[in-house]
């Protein structure tokens, strides 16, 4: 997909891009607006496999 994310005040370049592996794949693909960076953030949703099993954290943290 071709989302142009830089110069971030008039985005005319792709530059910024998000690399799956192949068991993934992506929907709902888009450049986040920014007035902080020279770069707009590329912003992705995953679909995840059904049988992915993630591994409790060993040091959960809690921000508050």
């Amino acid at each position: 997909i071709d989302l142009p994310t830089y110069p971030s005040w008039q985005p005319q370049r792709a530059i910024d891009h998000i690399m799956l592996s192949k068991g993934l794949s992506s929907f709902d693909a888009r450049v986040v607006p920014v007035c902080f960076s020279d770069h707009c953030p590329v912003e992705l949703r995953v679909d995840l496999p059904v049988d992915l099993r993630l591994r409790p954290a060993l040091h959960p943290r809690v921000s508050l």
